[in-house]
């Protein structure tokens, strides 16, 4: 893809594969004080589970991804979330 320079603007999501993905990315996903998983629900259902899902969160804490389906993603983190706390998300196919 050449932007030409530009940014590329309103991208359904990234692939590498023959399926078209239908998610991007989340930005400042609320997750609850005390919290220790979050359940990500996509805006759309990705054809399959056969993604990978990259996380940040805003307090400092290990984190993995350990469940994924078509409609979303779970992830668990090592200290619970405190006030406040935010994710951000992104999938690649």
């Amino acid at each position: 893809v050449d932007a030409g320079g530009g940014a590329l603007r309103r991208v359904a999501g990234l692939s590498a594969t023959e399926k078209a993905p239908r998610n991007l990315r989340g930005i400042a996903v609320n997750v609850p004080a005390g919290a220790t998983s979050c359940d990500v629900a996509f805006p759309q259902p990705e054809p399959d589970a056969a993604y990978a899902a990259f996380v940040e969160q805003s307090w400092l804490a290990s984190r993995a991804v350990v469940a994924q389906t078509p409609t979303g993603f779970k992830v668990a983190f090592e200290k619970p979330a405190p006030e406040g706390a935010t994710l951000h998300w992104l999938v690649v196919r």
